[in-house]
């Protein structure tokens, strides 16, 4: 069963150890626009999911075996404030996964 959020106060979601698929999590973190920090570690489903939002500041992904390097990416694009990121244990993550966001360059 999917997490009902209507967020613009939620600050904290701990959704460790669960079953959760990729379009579950994206739709609750696009529900939860003030989200801070987001715990999604031991979440082996996840494969691809659309995270990171403009407030998030921490996400702990640690164990998540299928998080795509492309998940990850797109992540790192979507948070600017993104502090804190653990990945450990993320086995499908290669080891040239860039993880800086792209430089603009003035005209």
């Amino acid at each position: 069963r999917s997490p009902r959020l209507s967020g613009s106060r939620l600050k904290e979601l701990d959704l460790s150890a669960n079953t959760l698929g990729d379009e579950t999590l994206t739709a609750a973190c696009a529900a939860a626009s003030s989200l801070e920090r987001l715990d999604v570690s031991h979440c082996r489903s996840l494969q691809s999911p659309t995270l990171g939002g403009e407030m998030l500041r921490s996400l702990i992904a640690t164990g998540c075996d299928g998080l795509t390097d492309e998940a990850v990416s797109g992540l790192c694009a979507r948070s600017p404030r993104l502090a804190t990121l653990r990945l450990s244990l993320c086995l499908c993550l290669s080891l040239s996964l860039s993880l800086s966001p792209p430089r603009t360059h003035a005209p």
